[in-house]
């Protein structure tokens, strides 16, 4: 008679039971993906399969998940989750939390709405306590506040840079063209070499003072 109670009440209510299951899905995938690799510090894939399992079961379906994800038990999730659970049933599962503050807000208020505000409102206050945010948020405003005094000072106007000199470079010394390099580590200016026109009016006038 219970269970046919129990079903009428679910089949009655089909949409908002398949919202509220939609949702926890949702919820408990988000989690996973997003808040546990930036909250967790150390094995954060097994500790939100832990607390997956958790959230859309029961205890016994998140130890399972983890027996599955860490079958010889190498990491200490198990350990830290059975420390965490001795204050989370007190305060959240099934203690206060669950009980004493849900059913007088909703029986009073008549509405979920104050409950979802207290939720929201504790939810917020959890992730602000975390020390990831703590230094998240001291690490910005150093930032903010070095900003000004990081900026480099202006720079002068650069002046153009001078022309290389012209010549030949004897080791660490540069001869001007037209100067030969003598041996004193001087420069001598050098002779000028004989031109064409020369030599050719020379053999030519050998050649005739032999013909004649």
């Amino acid at each position: 008679m219970f269970l046919r109670h129990f079903f009428q009440v679910i089949f009655s209510n089909g949409l908002p039971f398949l919202l509220v299951c939609a949702a926890g899905i949702a919820q408990g995938i988000v989690f996973f993906w997003v808040l546990a690799p930036r909250l967790l510090p150390t094995y954060w894939a097994e500790r939100a399969l832990v607390e997956f399992g958790v959230s859309i079961g029961a205890t016994s379906t998140g130890l399972l998940l983890l027996r599955m994800a860490d079958p010889d038990g190498k990491t200490p999730v198990l350990r830290d989750f059975t420390f965490k659970q001795i204050f989370h049933v007190l305060i959240t599962g099934g203690g206060f939390f669950d009980v004493l503050v849900p059913i007088p807000l909703t029986s009073v208020t008549r509405s979920a709405w104050p409950l979802f505000v207290v939720v929201t409102t504790v939810i917020a206050m959890l992730l602000l306590a975390h020390p990831a945010v703590g230094r998240r948020c001291a690490r910005l405003c150093r930032c903010r506040t070095q900003a000004p005094s990081s900026m480099p000072p202006p720079s002068s106007p650069r002046r153009p840079p001078e022309p290389p000199p012209t010549g030949a470079r004897r080791g660490s010394r540069i001869v001007p063209a037209g100067v030969a390099d003598d041996d004193d580590g001087g420069a001598a200016p050098a002779e000028p070499l004989p031109s064409l026109d020369s030599d050719y009016t020379l053999d030519e006038s050998r050649s005739q003072a032999q013909f004649l």
